[in-house]
């Protein structure tokens, strides 16, 4: 058992409906050993659990049984055997029992995603952090998924069907999922590399035979086939001057390889500075002089924008729109540095290039005759540019006014997540999608020949975008999207199909969004639309009118799936209850409000199993009783007595008891608990009739009561208090049958689940001063702790699944849910 943390057990055992062990326990000491995803997930499905059958030939008759697609180009990527140093198990965690398998409801990461085509099909490749997948480029369908790697992926890049990633310092190369290829640049170096940023990778480039890789301080050119390095060169052999005078050397940034420049690529620095390299020789072919001014001639373009000629006049007295965010700061940034160079495009003309600079500022030049052909600017509410991208194909509307200027745009992807589009017949500004993604834009790609763009970003959505528009602005044409920010509730919802869909919510910069992930197709996860929210927020009392605020608590009926609305969502600061559609995917126009003026927050709610009555806790300590399908207020609940009942203690009138958690057991009883330090009890309730019927008083030393949650037989209750204390409260015979408790605790744990079958119990603590955020898992029935794991960030919300053979996490720095299956569930005893 880990220090610090102790299950105390009463004399009287009151088992609560908790059922013998069978030998569980024997298993659970079982050494945690290596498995393929593809045997994992094909094991999941069938709910079975293998026996005798040895891990290793199993994983290798499951990859060779891998999905025959009709495409022919869609089997490059078929899955292949996993190697055992593909899959490690991280020393941080510390698990036994549970091994990580897979992210669900992880799309993307920051990472640039890598764009292949393979015959007349494409293949997008992301990253999800320490693994990849790939998704079909027709449809965004999911096309397999990588297991965990050995590393984060922090840079990658795709030729043909191999993948190269990169983690802080080495690259691997995989074929298939097989790695085939290894390149070690401190171990060519023959030196210690320091745990510095400029020291670390910052991109991948794959050239013909070579594999390009670069740090802040230097560049390495590999040999992808035999892996040995051809040549290194670091930024002191460009800046003598400047390494000579101990002046601070600039540092690599962007890397790209203009076509026909045979055996040459373009660096960019974070000075600003712009060399032509020879890989062969290592040395500057050429300096761009164009961008050395510090206020360069803006060219015939950049006047005809200052100006205000053609169609780039905005004459709306709006700020906020999209032209006034251009051009407001146009004559300022003419004037100012270029800053530093942050991503680099090629052109589909010879010779052009367009580089990003940090300022915002977008230069186009060409290389042969050094000279500044175009120049644009984001606005400062825009930000700096992240990515670019050239669109030249030959389709074009027929309602288009000027057919060239649909064909010939450049396209930018700004911090701020807008999405600019720029005329390069003339240098004029086209317009701009506000907002196309909820964060920076970190990507931006055509496919070739088409006016097909992909863009992704920050929020973990991949989007496809079609220019058909007469304006000369694309629309959007498919996307994945997973979940906006850090999940912080999920729960498996039976009303389709028992364990294999999720009812998740998460909230980013304040707004909070429900979400549905599926554990078997991809592509029918989906964020539930708050269309008609809109047009209610000033009706039901919300002051936002674009995103409802973060979701404090959440609660449904998966009975009702095709009769009602039947998820129900309270969120910060609000008094109205939003009623989802889980079947609709999407919000209704029914709020859950006891009057029109009330305003006293709603701070938890529940919903009975048969799914006609939701019941509602405020802030006041109230708690009243609603109609699902009508939306109709069928009446408050009594107040608890404030003389003694039973063997409770007494409750101090006058207080405000601010309800904390609230659950219905058996569609017949209600329950509640107050954070208020002289409250720690829970009152039950008649649902029918709304009286009250008993109080259960609990241990005051622990501290008041933060929340609890039910077992899914409804016989146990888990109850944390703010001192990091769970109560085990068996319903039946109204008695603490346990008491969990961590020393030193900071405060209440951040959430706890129980297993399907009430026998373990699984509970998240808060880091604390001695260590980091531990998740512990209790076996009730012997009150002792048979596994632990410690993770990087706390853990948010947990959850098992139906079967009890997967435990899924997530965490405040993923936007992702982490999903880890018993190990002893699939190996031989």
């Amino acid at each position: 058992m880990p220090p610090g943390v102790a299950m105390e057990q009463p004399r009287g055992l009151v088992a609560g409906g908790v059922s013998p062990w069978e030998g569980r326990r024997s298993r659970a000491a079982l050494p945690c050993t290596q498995q393929s995803a593809d045997e994992i997930a094909s094991s999941s499905a069938a709910k079975g659990r293998s026996g005798s059958r040895d891990a290793t030939s199993d994983a290798a008759k499951k990859s060779r049984k891998s999905v025959k697609r009709e495409d022919a180009h869609a089997s490059a990527f078929a899955p292949a055997p996993t190697p055992a140093a593909a899959v490690t198990r991280s020393a941080r965690e510390g698990s036994v029992l549970f091994h990580p398998v897979r992210m669900l409801g992880k799309v993307t990461e920051a990472v640039p995603f890598g764009l292949a085509r393979l015959g007349t099909e494409h293949f997008i490749t992301c990253s999800t952090g320490r693994a990849f997948q790939v998704f079909e480029g027709e449809k965004l369908r999911l096309v397999f998924s990588s297991p965990p790697l050995g590393h984060k992926i922090r840079h990658m890049a795709v030729h043909h069907s191999t993948v190269y990633t990169a983690g802080k310092y080495e690259v691997f190369g995989w074929e298939k999922l097989e790695k085939v290829a290894e390149f070690l640049p401190a171990k060519h170096a023959h030196r210690a590399v320091p745990d510095a940023p400029e020291f670390k990778l910052r991109g991948l480039l794959v050239l013909g035979e070579w594999l390009l890789t670069f740090s802040g301080v230097e560049l390495c050119v590999w040999n992808r086939l035999s892996g040995e390095l051809v040549r290194r060169c670091e930024n002191r052999d460009f800046f003598a001057s400047a390494a000579a005078a101990k002046r601070r050397l600039p540092l690599f940034t962007a890397l790209v390889h203009p076509p026909t420049y045979l055996n040459k690529v373009l660096v960019g620095f974070d000075s600003g500075t712009l060399l032509l390299l020879n890989l062969r020789t290592g040395q500057v072919v050429h300096q761009l002089k164009c961008l050395d001014t510090s206020a360069p001639d803006a060219g015939e373009g950049v006047q005809a924008r200052r100006a205000g000629t053609g169609s780039d006049v905005s004459d709306s007295e709006e700020d906020n729109s999209s032209a006034a965010r251009v051009f407001a700061s146009l004559a300022s940034s003419a004037s100012s540095a270029w800053g530093a160079v942050t991503v680099a495009a090629l052109s589909p003309e010879p010779d052009v290039v367009a580089v990003g600079f940090l300022s915002g500022r977008i230069a186009v030049v060409d290389l042969r005759r050094d000279e500044l052909l175009l120049e644009f600017a984001h606005s400062p509410a825009q930000g700096p540019v992240l990515a670019l991208a050239f669109r030249n194909d030959a389709f074009a509307s027929q309602a288009s006014v000027d057919a060239a200027d649909m064909r010939a745009v450049l396209v930018s992807g700004a911090k701020n997540g807008d999405l600019v589009v720029w005329s390069l017949d003339g240098g004029r500004f086209l317009g701009s999608l506000d907002n196309a993604h909820e964060g920076p834009i970190r990507s931006l790609q055509f496919y070739a020949g088409q006016p097909i763009l992909v863009s992704s970003g920050e929020d973990n959505s991949l989007v496809m975008w079609i220019f058909d528009q007469p304006t000369g602005l694309p629309r959007e044409l498919k996307s994945r999207r997973g979940h906006i920010g850090p999940v912080g509730f999920m729960s498996f919802y039976d009303g389709i199909q028992e364990g294999t869909e999720l009812l998740t919510t998460s909230t980013l910069r304040g707004c909070g969004r429900v979400a549905r992930t599926s554990l078997i197709r991809h592509q029918q996860n989906c964020v539930f639309s708050a269309k008609c929210f809109r047009k209610k927020a000033i009706e039901w009392g919300f002051r936002s009118k674009r995103f409802p605020p973060a979701v404090t608590d959440i609660a449904f009926a998966s009975s009702r799936h095709f009769d009602w609305p039947n998820v129900v969502s309270l969120h910060r600061g609000a008094h109205a209850a939003l009623v989802w559609s889980f079947h609709e995917k999407t919000l209704t126009p029914t709020a859950l409000r006891v009057s029109r003026h009330a305003s006293t927050p709603a701070t938890a709610v529940a919903v009975s199993g048969c799914g006609n009555f939701v019941v509602v806790g405020y802030a006041d300590g109230s708690l009243h009783r609603f109609n699902l399908q009508s939306g109709k207020h069928r009446g408050a609940f009594a107040g608890p007595r404030t003389r003694s009942h039973g063997t409770g203690a007494a409750t101090p009138a006058g207080i405000q008891r601010a309800i904390c958690a609230v659950a219905i057991l058996h569609s017949s009883t209600v329950v509640a608990a107050s954070s208020h330090p002289s409250d720690v009890a829970l009152s039950l309730y008649s649902l029918t009739t709304h009286a009250f019927e008993r109080r259960l008083q609990l241990p005051t030393s622990r501290g008041p009561i933060a929340s609890f949650v039910v077992s899914p037989n409804s016989s146990l209750l888990a109850v944390s208090t703010q001192e990091g204390a769970v109560f085990l409260v068996d319903i039946l015979s109204h008695t603490v049958i346990r008491t969990i408790y961590k020393e030193g605790a900071p405060a209440a744990p951040s959430a706890i689940a129980f297993s399907p079958d009430a026998r373990w119990l699984a509970v998240a603590s808060r880091p604390g001063a001695s260590q980091g955020p531990t998740l512990y898992i209790y076996d009730i029935l012997s009150a002792t702790v048979i596994d632990w794991m410690r993770f990087k960030s706390p853990v948010l919300a947990l959850t098992f699944d139906p079967t009890g053979t997967f435990l899924l996490t997530s965490h405040e720095h993923a936007h992702g849910k982490h999903s880890r299956v018993l190990s002893v569930g699939f190996r031989p005893l």
